[in-house]
């Protein structure tokens, strides 16, 4: 009787957690819910170190490779300059970005690119907050693989625009519920395919990274459900 009222204790509790921690996000914070000014970090180059965003003294965000992330809020609805530097040894900065950080604004900063070739990049993507009516979504694609040329996205509805390795697409809308995805070349060939159930009015971006060289891709799908 005791362990089975332990167990019962043990299962409330985490109920209780999960309650707590999930469902309604509202406009900060949790399950990757924001329509704050915000900034996250997608790291795609396959041989980059880990890195971390500053503003300054203010730590921001840390990211490894193909690591699935978050917008962290940016208090500050000011002008500034973000930092990209190697996380292992403070103070070396990769590149330094100027940042609007406009009201109701999300960021995003993409790196990419090869490190051994001294290719590695990072692009500033400025995402406005908007929201898709009922049934549907919106979604982005992001081209991180090296040397495969321009890829888009192409869904039941939609293909994105061509993205060069380092861009994304933009945004486009279309249906939520269950997709058939494919990440297609500038000729039409499926390179990846994936399928998703895309959130209604929630906003996903779908990374493709890896590199063909080294004949590995892989993708990675970041939600955003304002």
């Amino acid at each position: 009787m005791k362990k089975i009222l332990a167990l019962l204790a043990s299962l409330f509790f985490m109920f209780s957690l999960n309650a707590c921690s999930g469902g309604g996000g509202g406009d900060d914070g949790g399950d990757g819910r924001t329509r704050k000014t915000a900034l996250r970090i997608i790291h795609g180059s396959i041989d980059g170190t880990p890195v971390i965003a500053r503003i300054g003294d203010i730590f921001l965000q840390k990211s490894r490779f193909a690591q699935l992330q978050d917008y962290v809020r940016v208090e500050d609805e000011e002008p500034a300059t973000v930092t990209i530097e190697r996380a292992n040894a403070p103070g070396v900065i990769l590149r330094s970005l100027p940042v609007p950080f406009e009201s109701e604004t999300e960021y995003t900063v993409f790196v990419s690119g090869e490190a051994r070739d001294d290719e590695g990049r990072a692009v500033l993507i400025t995402e406005p907050v908007e929201q898709a009516d009922e049934g549907f979504a919106r979604i982005q694609f992001l081209n991180g693989l090296s040397q495969a040329g321009s890829l888009s996205l192409r869904g039941v509805d939609f293909t994105t625009a061509l993205a060069r390795e380092g861009q994304s697409s933009g945004y486009v809308e279309t249906v939520s519920g269950p997709q058939d995805l494919s990440v297609v070349d500038d000729e039409g060939r499926v390179i990846e395919e994936l399928s998703l159930v895309l959130a209604d009015r929630g906003d996903v971006t779908v990374l493709i990274t890896g590199s063909t060289e080294l004949n590995y891709q892989i993708v990675r799908v970041f939600e955003d459900l304002d």
